[in-house]
């Protein structure tokens, strides 16, 4: 495969790395791989595996014409544009979050809502992006994933709770009326844990049962635990759809819509 004229999207999550080649001509995702990575109790296992998972792929030696990384295993923090000074990013991480390691600190810019998002990369981790994937552009993953689920916001609609599933990990987002209600992740032990963390952000933003949604997107299926629990306890359950911002080749239709979409919407 030629892949000059093709970018490559690269998610790099706690629980998975995955990633996706783009015909830039077109807007058509060609090909797609991702990795489970496998139980690790440490985050220094973490980045051992994320090194060896990188070094292993050979489709990465090859020039693109682009490479975005999405990274979800980083700590972030959002921060109002009218509160935000780019001088203070670390002191507006470190408020948040215990800083452990070697961490080099990125903020993305999010439009609508005006919102800076701030995350620290350790610098191994980021070591590893460049020996193996050379010239890279890095944002939160979560950046990209407010940024969509909001294009599907509307003024007619109630409230809405995505919920981005991954074996062990959840990002959720709140939204209203193209309003950021609440954006965080967390990690999870068991289906039972899973809910009450749902259960919670729910309840933090005024999500009506009755009336309002959740949409679920990741790694979940019907058959699953937590889906049954889920239906339980939300009645109005449903799953998200692909982005709409690329097109995809025929050999995805066997994959189910709401699957990858923390790597389709990175942009």
């Amino acid at each position: 495969m030629n892949v000059t004229n093709h970018v490559l999207s690269v998610y790099v999550g706690r629980d998975e790395i995955s990633y996706a080649i783009i015909n830039d001509e077109d807007q058509v995702v060609v090909f797609l791989k991702s990795y489970r990575l496998r139980d690790i109790n440490n985050f220094f296992a973490y980045k051992i595996l994320v090194k060896e998972c990188l070094e292993q792929e050979e489709l990465f030696d090859r020039e693109f014409k682009k490479i975005n990384i999405a990274i979800n295993a980083a700590d972030f923090t959002l921060v109002p544009e009218d509160f935000f000074d780019s001088k203070k990013i670390e002191e507006y991480h470190r408020f948040n979050h215990d800083t452990e390691g070697n961490l080099e600190y990125f903020f993305d810019v999010i439009d609508e809502p005006k919102i800076a998002n701030i995350f620290g990369v350790e610098s191994y981790l980021l070591d590893t992006f460049e020996s193996s994937l050379g010239i890279f552009d890095i944002k939160h993953s979560q950046t990209h994933l407010i940024q969509e689920v909001l294009k599907t916001s509307s003024m007619t609609e109630g409230r809405k709770l995505y919920l981005n599933l991954q074996r062990n990990h959840v990002d959720i987002i709140g939204i209203y009326r193209y309003k950021l209600l609440i954006a965080n992740s967390y990690f999870y032990e068991s289906p039972e844990h899973l809910l009450y963390q749902t259960l919670n952000a729910a309840k933090q933003i005024g999500l009506d049962f009755d009336t309002d949604t959740c949409v679920l997107i990741g790694d979940i299926s019907p058959d699953d635990k937590t889906y049954q629990l889920y239906s339980k306890y939300i009645q109005h359950l449903e799953f998200g759809n692909r982005p709409n911002t690329v097109k995809y080749c025929s050999e995805l239709d066997v994959i189910p819509n709401h699957y990858h979409f923390n790597l389709f919407c990175i942009s």
